[in-house]
């Protein structure tokens, strides 16, 4: 049975009971279809209409609450659906069934307890809007945790404690800011309510679902795909078999099951990392799951967006695209190719900005941690948070080194604000002065110095190459920022100088072996365009290395080839 199939039989149904009042179909074919199809939209409909009819008729044998028990193992992931129409069904769905609730205390008990189905019906029934949104709010906070227990169904551990949390869940689905707060700290109240098992088992299948859910997201290209692909190659769905009432049909099945909403999965992320953020203690001993979302994150979304910090880029595809756009554009006019080009340019910048605040909320959990020393994959973690500390945006460089931090090093965390001054625009030169690291001074503890000073050469490293604000404040800032910085280091010792050349140099370390022929045959010998230093790469280092050169070149002969 495929949608076509599904699609009729609802409207079959549908027909049927309004004729007859009667029900006809049995109770198992209908939960039968449920439980092969949970999440389509004809599939719950037809369950909608078949439920709501017992409840109208009295058949209470088949709304008790052993029934429910079984439909909600069916149905139980559709209360955290990122589709709107899936949530609404399956809560009239569980909504028209008899369960049993918990006793109520001394002298409440005349007084009318709803279910915590029905809570959540009557969240999901208001709009999410700026007139309604209040409304919304009110039946959302009845599902805290501690107000929610009396509401919810008796049955075995954990089943319907997940209830509340899947619904609010879906609830940071929702494109609406100003519920977004509100819900977040609702989901924390389960955070520290439930038990850490259950809990987590619920929040840990949303983040790995989404992980992949948004790596899909960003992949995709915002062409919109063909209607009818979808229903390509399903039973009843060959247009060309159908004739003129079968194209009829087949428009309506596409309307009938378009959910009509497009969900921003990558927004959704940043909410569920964000909460996480008031909860640490809970999901730090989780660093088995999360250390793995992070790395996955950054290799598989943050290195394809920001080439900068990539290990590497495969110059075959940009290749073969410059060439096809040469081809397609070859008889268009000059200017209509330079707005074209600059179009492209700014696509493409939006998701490097998109995945640097994505990395940053990410990192803000592993900042939050108490002891990152006994983390899962810890020393991949390290070796990230080192290398985001020479990163060029600074609020990517604040919260990498907040993550080092954490690792509460007594060589560095007595120098924890002079470090952040120095990633404070306004604090920047008045900091690089006073924090003079030069051992007459006696302001760096020689015992510090070994541990210090790479830090802060890294630290260093992203300033210097740091280009923020408008385009002529920008590099105005930035020239007269990387002089003072190179000021600083002409007072650095030889060998923490060396620390700094060694750090711009560090991508092309594999060829310092040797002559610089031979460097130059190994380069020729071993260079695969399918993985290079990113372009982008290699021409900031060209022009730091230029820059360095031109103002500590008598500082760095033995370094000089």
């Amino acid at each position: 049975m495929g949608r076509a199939a599904l699609f009729v039989a609802r409207q079959a149904l549908s027909c049927l009971l309004s004729l007859d009042g009667s029900v006809l179909v049995p109770v198992d074919r209908i939960n039968s279809v449920l439980r092969k199809f949970p999440t389509d939209l004809s599939a719950l409909l037809l369950g909608d209409l078949f439920y709501t009819r017992l409840a109208l008729s009295g058949a209470s044998d088949h709304l008790s609450h052993d029934a429910v028990l079984e439909l909600f193992s069916m149905l139980h992931a559709n209360l955290s659906s990122n589709i709107s129409k899936v949530r609404l069904l399956t809560l009239r769905i569980l909504s028209q069934f008899h369960v049993q609730l918990p006793p109520q205390p001394e002298g409440e008990e005349s007084a009318e307890v709803q279910s915590v189905f029905t809570i959540c019906l009557l969240a999901e029934q208001v709009p999410a809007s700026v007139q309604d949104y209040k409304e919304k709010l009110l039946h959302l906070r009845k599902l805290r945790h501690d107000l929610v227990q009396r509401n919810l169904p008796l049955g075995p551990p954990g089943t319907f404690q997940q209830v509340p949390l899947r619904y609010l869940i879906a609830m940071l689905f929702v494109n609406f800011r100003l519920l977004w707060d509100s819900v977040i700290e609702l989901v924390v109240s389960h955070a520290r309510g439930m038990d850490n098992k259950d809990f987590w088992r619920v929040f840990y299948e949303h983040l790995e679902l989404v992980a992949a859910l948004a790596e899909k997201d960003l992949e995709e290209s915002d062409d919109e795909d063909d209607d009818g692909s979808a229903l390509q190659g399903e039973p009843g769905c060959d247009v060309i078999e159908s004739g003129e009432v079968g194209v009829l049909f087949l428009n309506r099945l596409k309307a009938a099951s378009d959910p009509g909403e497009r969900t921003d999965f990558p927004n959704f992320r940043g909410l569920m990392w964000r909460a996480m953020t008031q909860f640490p203690e809970r999901v730090e001993p989780r660093s088995r799951e999360l250390s793995p979302l992070l790395l996955r994150f950054v290799r598989n979304e943050f290195y394809s967006a920001d080439t900068l910090v990539a290990p590497t880029q495969d110059l075959r595809k940009q290749r073969d695209a410059g060439q096809e756009e040469m081809e397609e554009n070859h008889h268009q006019e000059e200017e209509e190719e330079g707005e074209e080009k600059e179009t492209e340019q700014r696509r493409k910048a939006l998701p490097r900005r998109l995945a640097a605040k994505q990395l940053i909320t990410h990192l803000n959990v592993f900042a939050k941690f108490t002891n990152p020393r006994s983390a899962y994959l810890e020393s991949s973690l390290s070796e990230l948070y080192h290398q985001l500390l020479c990163h060029q945006d600074q609020q990517i460089q604040k919260v990498a080194l907040e993550c080092i931090l954490a690792y509460k090093d007594p060589n560095i965390v007595p120098y924890k604000e002079n470090l952040e001054r120095l990633l404070e625009d306004k604090h920047f030169k008045e900091e690089i002065v006073h924090f003079n690291i030069s051992e007459e001074t006696g302001v760096v503890d020689p015992s510090h110095r070994g541990r210090l000073i790479p830090l802060l050469m890294r630290v260093l490293f992203g300033r210097l190459q740091s280009k923020a604000g408008s385009k002529f404040q920008g590099k105005a800032s930035a020239a007269s920022r990387s002089s003072i910085i190179l000021r600083f280091l002409a007072g650095c010792q030889t060998e923490e100088l060396g620390e700094f050349i060694d750090l711009l140099l560090e991508p092309l370390c594999h060829y310092s072996q040797g002559s610089c022929l031979s460097a130059v045959q190994k380069v020729i010998a071993e260079t695969d365009l399918a993985a290079v230093l990113p372009l982008g790469h290699q021409h900031s280092l060209l022009n730091t290395i230029n820059v360095v050169i031109q103002n500590l070149g008598h500082l760095i002969h033995d370094y000089l080839p």
